[in-house]
Formats: structure tokens, C-alpha cells, sequence
């Protein structure tokens, strides 16, 4: 097309005049006046874009990239925008016909594509032709774009200018919160709001004392107090917390709460941060004897769950209905389960009637142990002290560990092979 030749014979021309300006400065001493050398874009303003001629001698010199970055100015000078220019250079290479070029033309394009280091052959035909030339521009442009500068428009993205006097526009403007490159501004804000109304309180304090300070107030109220949850202060406070800064906050809310001058404070702030309600669910109600004098336990082991029942007899011991003897094989097993009588001093001056489930000999006797010790708590809560200190209060929490993949056991490998 003719814009590819114009396009070729603009970028000679511009090479020609940067080689004309390097021998100007050069031979400026010896010569009293230099010619002016004519530039491409003169020759674009005049309308003139052919009818002159490349020497060789300049073609030789240059190289591809130059040849590329000289036409790569001049479409440049014509198009908007990189987003145009890309349209316009990937339009003029994959618009390609042979047949609207010269032999000049042909001979500059093959410089272009081939590098002048390579000879120009005769057959040039060959080299340049529709087939090469859309070749050369897959390579130049790998994705393919197919756009033409004079239809491709870039689009435009509608900004809203902000107003003069807005806030973001102020370079000597600083954030509202001191914390604000923390990145957890609202979590330190809260803080520091606490501290702040903790020492308002302690001021009002040791005026009305005279110089010295009370200290905080605790009421049965405020022991039953509930503040939110986790995520329910999440939510509250607009930030994801830790679980160590959630309960930094529900600290200092209690000794705010807690504080002898807090009364205004409770009402106009403390209270949002209460649960619906702000008490405590009524606790659950004490174990005690049943009216037929039997008493009642739970106990855990392992898997095994045992439910106990204790009522005064002669220290028959029944478990899913059978004897212990007859149910526990090992003498062992109902040693240990007698335990807490034993630690008691009231070996065979009770009944156990028992139901277990789950686990195997040793997790049911712990298990009915730990429930016959619960029982024996309800009948005579006097015994908490000397049970705990023995240990049959406490919860064995011990489990079989699970088999781990890649592993034989638990903890047990594969036996290593060395072939």
C-alpha cells in the first residue's frame, strides 16, 4: 500500500538527515557552512512523500532496529496514542500489497524485515511478498490485533474531579486517627477512648476524695455481667480482632464498669457493649440428693461414659445390671474403680448402680470412677477437698492418638529398606 511506502521512504529520509547532522557537527571546523539537511517532517508539511531516493551507502549503515525505530517516529508523530500507534503499525504490516510498491520500496522493506548487513538479491520478490511480510508481522506483533488508526478509538474512563477545598486534595492534611497507619485504626481508637474516659473517672475520683484515689467497686451485679461475643465486638467495632486484643477490650470495659465514679459512664457507654439483657443466664442449679437418697454422678474416660448411682447399702456394686466380678474380669479393674470409697473411708457403706457405655475395661473403670466420685460430692460435699487432692475429680483427658498417612502407628514408620 502506499502508506507502507511512504512510511519506508520517510524513515530513510529521517536516517539520511540524522547522518547528515553527525558529518555537520563533525566537519563544522573545517567547512565555513554546512547545508541544512532536510527532515522528514519538512517534507511530511510540504505533502512530499516519494520522488526521493535512499543511497545505499546510508541503507548499509543502518541497522534493523533503526529502520524500525525511524518508523516507528514517524507513526507516531500521526497517531494519538501507544493504543493507536500499535493499531496503525500492525494495519500497515498485515495490509501489506506487493503489487502498490516499487522496486525502491520493495528494496527498503527488505531492509526493514532482512536487516542491512544482508545482501539485497535480485530476486527480491522472493523475500518480500504478501507471504513474508505477514510472516514478519506475526513476529512484530504477536497478538495478532487487527486495527486501523483510523477507526480505532481508545476508550475514555468519566473521572468526577473532586472539589477544590475536599480534604483528599489537602497535601498538608493528616489522617482524623493517630493510629491510622497502624491499619488497625478502630481497634486502637476504642482503646484509647477508654483510656481516656478511665482518666476523666480517676480525676473526678481524687477531687471528691481530696488527693486520693478509691479503688474499684465490686458488686454481685457486676459478676454476672456478659459482654459480647467475639464476633458480635467484631462486628461492633468494624475489625476483624485477635483473640488477645478481644479480651484486652473486655478488660478494660471492666474496670471501667468496675470504676466508683462510673455510673454516668455505665449508662451513656458501657451499656451498648452488654449482651441483650447485660446478666448472666441463671446458673445451672446444684446436684442434689434425690428424695428416694440416691445421688447422682457422671464420669468420662476415653471414649466410655459412665452414669452412677449411689445410695446407702451394704457396697453392692452392679454395673449394666451384672456384678462387678462378673463384669470386670480383672481384680484390678475393680480396685481401681473403688477408689473414691477407699480415699473416703466408705468402703461397703453404699450401693453403686451403674449404666456404662463406649471403650474398653480400662475406659469404663475410669470412667465409672470419675462418676462415682462426682456422686459421692453430691452426697457429702465435704469430701470436694480431700477427692480433688487425690485427683479423682479431674477429667483424664487422655486419648489414643490417631494414625498419622505415611505412617505405620500413631508414632510408628515403616521399616526403612535400603532397596
Amino acid at each position: 500500500m502506499l502508506r507502507v511506502a511512504a512510511a519506508a521512504r520517510r524513515a530513510g529520509r529521517a536516517a539520511l538527515a540524522r547522518q547528515s547532522q553527525r558529518f555537520a557537527s563533525t566537519t563544522a571546523a573545517t567547512t565555513s557552512a554546512a547545508p541544512k539537511p532536510v527532515l522528514a517532517d519538512d517534507q511530511a508539511k510540504k505533502g512530499d512523500n516519494g520522488g526521493n531516493s535512499v543511497p545505499d551507502t546510508v541503507l548499509a549503515s543502518l541497522s534493523k532496529n533503526d529502520l524500525k525505530n525511524a518508523v516507528t517516529k514517524i507513526l507516531m508523530e500521526t497517531c494519538v496514542d501507544d493504543h493507536a500507534l500499535r493499531g496503525r503499525q500492525v494495519h500497515l504490516f498485515t495490509e501489506y500489497d506487493a503489487k502498490s510498491l516499487s522496486a525502491e520500496d520493495k528494496r527498503l522493506m527488505f531492509q526493514i524485515m532482512y536487516g542491512t548487513k544482508k545482501p539485497v538479491p535480485a530476486d527480491i520478490d522472493k523475500f518480500v511478498n504478501s507471504d513474508t511480510v505477514k510472516k514478519e508481522a506475526r513476529y512484530f506483533f504477536p497478538s495478532q490485533l487487527k486495527a486501523d488508526s483510523h477507526t480505532y478509538e481508545v476508550p475514555r474512563v468519566k473521572v468526577e474531579l473532586l472539589p477544590s477545598d475536599h480534604p483528599a486534595l489537602d497535601h498538608t492534611a493528616r489522617p482524623e486517627s493517630p493510629a491510622f497507619f497502624t491499619g488497625r485504626a478502630a481497634y486502637h481508637d476504642l482503646l484509647l477512648k477508654l483510656d481516656g474516659i478511665k482518666s476523666k473517672l480517676n480525676a473526678q475520683a481524687v477531687a471528691r476524695e481530696g488527693g486520693k484515689a478509691s479503688g474499684a467497686v465490686v458488686t454481685p451485679e457486676s459478676a454476672s455481667l456478659v459482654w459480647l461475643k467475639k464476633d458480635q465486638m467484631e462486628h461492633k467495632v468494624g475489625l476483624k480482632l485477635k483473640i488477645v486484643e478481644y479480651r484486652t477490650i473486655l478488660s478494660r470495659l471492666r474496670e471501667l464498669w468496675l470504676h466508683p465514679e462510673s455510673e454516668t459512664v455505665r449508662k451513656e457507654f458501657l451499656m451498648q457493649y452488654l449482651r441483650s439483657g447485660g446478666r448472666a443466664p441463671n446458673p445451672k442449679p446444684k446436684r442434689e440428693v434425690a428424695p428416694d437418697g440416691r445421688a447422682y454422678g457422671t464420669g468420662r474416660r476415653k471414649t466410655a461414659i459412665a452414669r452412677v448411682w449411689l445410695s446407702k447399702g451394704t457396697g453392692v456394686v452392679k454395673v449394666n445390671g451384672r456384678t462387678a466380678a462378673d463384669y470386670f474380669p480383672r481384680t484390678t479393674d475393680i480396685f481401681e474403680l473403688l477408689r473414691p470409697l477407699r480415699a473416703a473411708n466408705l468402703v461397703g457403706a453404699y450401693d453403686i448402680n451403674c449404666t456404662v457405655t463406649g471403650g474398653g475395661s480400662s475406659g469404663q473403670t475410669g470412667a465409672i470412677r470419675l462418676g462415682l466420685a462426682n456422686a459421692l460430692v453430691v452426697m457429702h460435699p465435704e469430701l470436694r477437698k480431700t477427692l480433688r487432692l487425690d485427683g479423682l475429680l479431674t477429667r483424664d483427658t487422655r486419648i489414643v492418638e490417631r494414625k498419622k498417612p505415611g505412617q505405620k502407628k500413631a508414632r510408628r514408620k515403616f521399616q526403612w529398606v535400603k532397596r
